[in-house]
């Protein structure tokens, strides 16, 4: 009787351990076919006015960070994201400083949801995560911004009661500014989350209404004296629905456009990606919570008008980021540097929990030069080089800092001169996860190119080295710049396939995107498969019940 007892046991704890994992497999597994290559609007090539410029002045600088999916309350065997929060807002204690204007953003998915599947809110994670922030005294509404993501509105999103009532900000959508002696920055956060109050997963997907929108026009339109305008949501910007504003009819895509958005810095998608769009710089960051690499935070910094961005590792010091030149990977607001210049100064921004006793900064793979701590600002030190010494072509910067914690780099890319070729194909490029026998897909690749002086059809895109066991891949629209993708029948494996970037001149630059064919379910179909094995096995289960108890209860026959 007590092995029966334990084997009915045995096979429920069976039955929910398939039912259980494959809801984690689900929610924690990016969706082979999630993939949003449209985007709403008509992408431009147009470069904004350039408002960073090269500058001796160490005054002009100020940086904040960006935190996202950290997920309060989710899988345990993913990781501990409590302590992730927690570790984060010590780590933070060395780079916030008010006076110079410091802050914190937060991008969503704030919380996980009930478990085992996040199909509705649970009070226990936003209490755990207000319970945390008081502790580290980081409860500020004037340097502490949070939005929600798509996590923190399933079965929600319709009133937000858990966002409004536990969050720091307590608003949906709102901005706010930092003005100093050398200018004024606006902020604006968007709430990007679907707003009819879906379930997960079906409340997945990002979406801006025509009211969220209109408001996010105003705020622009307020915001045009601004020297730079940054822009928050938890979803990209290919992923925020088809509305458009009532007044002027336009997209995300083309209002972030028009009115000269210097950044949009978005989660969601747990991964680090910086891309540009028009002068825009689009930049995800990786979960704090869930990482699918590392968990840790980004750096901004804001110098003479010069964006700067760095994903720090938690609990790596020191953390390193050079605020001037630019970076021109990572942004077509980089300025060039004058061959003629014999004096181009280097500054970085050095945070560590001990004192830094080394800084150092050297070209390519020159001699490592000693860089100076300012005077006026104990984070910041500075250096000079010669770019007359230098060739008109593009160069490496590394920067590398040394204490008792350890040491750490950073390293940007500049160009001496100037000369004509594609400037950069605004990307990186999408790499792409499909099933086997997937439908043909597409991508538009209008919003990835940009040169200095060819736009439009003086552009032109090839591919090449495909892989023709695998995916045919060719352009299908050379003026709209479409490249469609066609998998080959019952094909699985990993191929690269280089994309090539053409202008006028013959002057080209080339990118190679990975293409990933698994033999896997969908979720659609594995979630139907892992309802019906915990049907049948609930079912077996309870008529195996029946059947032992029915025959407990039959009276026993004798022997005579």
């Amino acid at each position: 009787m007590k092995s029966r007892i334990i084997s009915r046991s045995l096979l429920v704890i069976i039955a929910f351990g398939i039912f259980f994992a494959g809801i984690i497999f689900i929610d924690t597994t990016p969706d082979a076919n999630s993939y949003r290559t449209a985007y709403n609007g008509v992408p431009t090539t147009v470069l904004q006015e350039r408002k960073a410029h090269l500058s001796n002045s160490t005054e002009n600088i100020f940086w904040f960070i960006h935190i996202t999916d950290v997920h309060i309350g989710a899988y345990w065997i993913m990781g501990n994201n409590r302590q992730n929060f927690r570790d984060f807002l010590r780590n933070t204690k060395q780079i916030l400083n008010e006076s110079y204007g410091s802050f914190i953003v937060d991008t969503g998915d704030l919380t996980n949801g009930m478990l085992p599947a996040p199909i509705r809110q649970d009070v226990r994670q936003w209490r755990d995560r207000y319970n945390i922030l008081m502790d580290a005294r980081m409860f500020n509404t004037s340097f502490y911004y949070d939005l929600p993501g798509n996590h923190d509105g399933y079965s929600d999103s319709d009133t937000f009661s858990y966002f409004l009532n536990w969050s720091v900000q307590k608003t949906l959508q709102y901005s706010w500014s930092r003005t100093f002696p050398f200018g004024n920055y606006t902020f604006i956060a968007l709430n990007s989350v679907d707003d009819k109050g879906a379930s997960w997963p079906y409340g997945t997907a990002g979406s801006l209404n025509q009211t969220e929108l209109d408001w996010f026009e105003q705020q622009l339109i307020a915001a045009q004296s601004s020297n730079l305008t940054f822009v928050f949501s938890h979803h990209p910007e290919n992923d925020m629905g088809n509305s458009t504003t009532s007044v002027t009819n336009k997209t995300f895509l083309e209002l972030i456009e028009e009115y000269k958005v210097a950044a949009h810095i978005y989660g969601h998608g747990h991964e680090n990606h910086e891309r540009n769009q028009g002068g825009t710089i689009c930049i995800e960051s990786d979960s704090l919570g869930l990482p699918s690499d590392t968990s840790g935070y980004r750096i901004f910094t804001v110098d003479n008008d010069g964006i700067s961005t760095k994903f720090q590792p938690l609990n790596s010091w020191p953390a390193v980021i050079i605020t001037c030149p630019i970076d021109r990977e990572l942004t077509m607001q980089a300025f060039d540097i004058p061959n003629n210049s014999k004096a181009v100064p280097i500054r970085a921004l050095v945070f560590d929990e001990s004192q830094v006793t080394n800084v150092q900064f050297k070209i390519d793979e020159g001699t490592w030069m000693p860089m100076n701590r300012d005077p006026k600002n104990p984070y910041l030190w500075t250096g000079f080089f010669d770019a007359s010494s230098l060739t008109n072509a593009e160069h490496l910067i590394m920067v590398r800092a040394t204490s008792p914690s350890g040491s750490d780099t950073d390293t940007i890319q500049i160009r001496v001169g100037s000369y004509d070729r594609p400037e950069i194909i605004n990307g990186p490029l999408p790499n792409f996860l499909r099933t086997k026998n997937c439908p043909p897909w597409i991508l538009n690749l209008s919003m990835y190119e940009w040169d200095e002086h060819d736009k439009g059809i003086q552009l032109n895109w090839s591919v090449s080295n495909v892989n023709p066991s695998l995916c045919d891949v060719e352009v299908t629209d050379i003026v709209n710049d479409i490249v469609t993708f066609t998998p080959v029948p019952d094909a699985t494996g990993t191929a690269n396939v280089t994309i090539t970037l053409t202008n006028s001149a013959g002057k080209q630059i080339s990118q190679y995107i990975i293409i990933t064919l698994v033999d896997r379910l969908d979720q659609t179909t594995l979630q139907r498969i892992l309802i019906i094995t915990l049907i049948i096995c609930v079912v077996g289960v309870g008529l195996f019940n029946f059947m032992i108890s029915k025959k407990l209860r039959s009276p026993q026959s004798s022997l005579k």
